[in-house]
């Protein structure tokens, strides 16, 4: 298995038979080949190759006189979902706009859920289909919550980000009464801000 979008990649093929003059095929393609021994051959998959999920079929080539084409077998290329953000911090309440990337495929299509909750819930957060993050009103305990997009067009694929929701820090603006006597009965004092 490789992560659509990948780098060129190595290609390691364990088999029987191969000669100094057998190459990796991939999808009927040659792939630039080094022999390792009868048994083993390895092969660099041009990044190009591993733009788009599918199944590639990997067969070694060996030249007559003599030789053929080998069984396949299957090289499975895999869709890789990204979250952005993929860390921030929010206070209670406030929204965060998240993205989602599908390499590998076309379709960009993502279902999005908070700690595994489809659309989460009021205690971890909601999102919506947009991928907008509305926190809770309280932080949840722990207050670290996984936002996560999954492929629609490979469900076992998906991405997520960490999120951390904090209370804000209060602002003290005016208590009341802002002076006391000293020796005074039990005194009420208003206090106001903001958070």
């Amino acid at each position: 298995t490789v992560n659509a979008g990948s780098s060129d990649t190595t290609l390691t093929v364990t088999g029987t038979s191969f000669a100094q003059q057998s190459t990796v095929h991939l999808n009927g393609t040659s792939l630039v080949t080094t022999f390792g021994s009868s048994t083993q051959l390895t092969g660099v998959i041009p990044s190009a190759q591993l733009a788009n999920a599918g199944t590639l079929a990997v067969t070694v080539v060996t030249p007559s006189p003599g030789g053929g084409t080998s069984n396949a077998t299957s090289l499975t290329v895999v869709v890789v979902v990204a979250v952005s953000p993929s860390t921030p911090t929010l206070q209670v309440t406030q929204t965060q706009s998240f993205t989602a990337t599908v390499t590998g495929s076309t379709n960009q299509g993502v279902s999005w859920s908070v700690n595994d909750v489809a659309g989460g819930n009021a205690t971890v957060g909601t999102i919506n289909v947009s991928g907008l993050y509305t926190a809770p009103a309280i932080p949840p305990s722990p207050n670290v919550v996984t936002v996560k997009a999954t492929s629609t067009v490979d469900p076992t694929r998906a991405g997520s980000a960490a999120v951390t929701v904090v209370n804000p820090a209060p602002t003290l603006s005016v208590i009341s009464p802002a002076t006391v006597n000293a020796g005074s009965s039990d005194t009420t004092l208003t206090v106001t801000g903001t958070s």
